[in-house]
């Protein structure tokens, strides 16, 4: 298996009956993995609230815990169009359910990617008593960046490239009577 790009793990020991509340900031090396992960430019900072609890629901045999958390970053990506740098800000909330994968943990082969179904759309299996925090989080990160960033003069240069094109350029047919000429 691959290592988490956010190394942030917890003991099911540490959940009680009370829920637990965890914060956890990225430091430099972190927010370059997590840059790297994503194809960013640079990841400025990454900061996560936790609050984990042990849910009243037994799912799959074992004990489930629900992991609630605020997710704030702010990230340097490209513009699609001008290739200029741009900053955002994320702020994301978001709730899943760690339930225990009983395939793992009765003694099978690891699998690299588990199969999920729809209905388990807000789960996220487990395998003994660690809850991996850390990549769950990443992968929230990833579902709510700008996959299109664009920069504010992005659309005043898409329309001067597409008047010069099309000055240059007039169409399919323009450019097959152009190279008839030619020959």
């Amino acid at each position: 298996m691959t290592k988490p790009t956010i190394s942030f793990a917890l003991d099911c020991a540490e959940i009680g009956d009370t829920p637990v509340s965890h914060r956890l900031a990225l430091d430099a090396t972190g927010c370059a993995a997590l840059a790297g992960r994503f194809d960013l430019r640079r990841v400025i900072g990454l900061s996560a609230d936790c609050r984990l609890e042990r849910c009243t629901h037994r799912d799959r045999g074992g004990a489930a815990y629900w992991l609630e958390c605020h997710l704030r970053a702010e990230v340097e990506q490209e513009c699609v169009v001008t290739l200029e740098p741009i900053k955002e800000a994320l702020n994301h909330q978001f709730r899943v359910m760690f339930v225990p994968n009983k395939r793992i943990d009765a003694g099978r082969k690891p699998v690299e990617e588990a199969i999920v179904s729809v209905e388990d759309a807000d789960r996220e299996p487990y395998c003994g008593n660690i809850l991996n925090i850390g990549e769950v989080i990443a992968q929230h990160f990833g579902l709510v960046l700008n996959f299109y960033p664009r920069h504010a003069e992005a659309e005043a240069v898409m329309a001067a490239f597409a008047r010069e094109a099309a000055e240059h350029h007039p169409g399919p047919f323009g450019l097959l009577l152009a190279g008839k000429d030619k020959a």
